[in-house]
């Protein structure tokens, strides 16, 4: 099964982040900004200056859009908004360590990066629920980010 993963809003930025996927079906979550601060405020007082904050929070939430879905088969397309070898290279180290934990076997070939378009189904998802045309899947709670932000 392929899937194509698009996030409306950054997570950076102080506003709700959507991520969505989609394929033969599709899924959004909202990661709250008031979450997204907590968690900056977390990383900041464990580590003191966090590398690349924005990352593990990023991750963090792709691995809760994806955890319910995951299989040997599954292939990952994520946007590439997040360009350079550098940062494609940490995201898929820290989204491999996610997924490892629940399934030991997958595939590190099966996580890629590539330009997502406005007339995917992933970016029509999230950008549906970030104008409030749709409901997200769920909403990411503070307590579990920080647990996965914890690992």
């Amino acid at each position: 099964m392929d899937i194509e993963v698009d996030q409306s809003i950054r997570i950076k930025d102080a506003k709700d982040t959507v991520l969505a996927f989609s394929n033969s079906i599709s899924r959004a979550i909202v990661i709250p900004a008031e979450v997204k601060r907590v968690a900056y405020a977390y990383l900041k007082n464990r580590y003191r200056t966090p590398k690349n904050p924005e990352l593990k929070i990023f991750v963090a939430g792709l691995f809760l859009l994806l955890r319910d879905h995951l299989s040997k088969q599954l292939f990952i397309t994520i946007d590439e908004e997040w360009t350079g070898a550098a940062n494609e290279a940490s995201i898929k180290g820290m989204l491999l360590n996610y997924i490892r934990e629940v399934l030991p076997e997958f595939d590190k070939r099966h996580i890629r990066f590539a330009r997502i378009g406005k007339k995917s189904g992933a970016h029509l998802r999230a950008y549906s629920v970030h104008q409030g045309k749709a409901k997200p899947d769920y909403v990411v709670t503070e307590k579990e980010l920080l647990r996965l932000l914890d690992r």
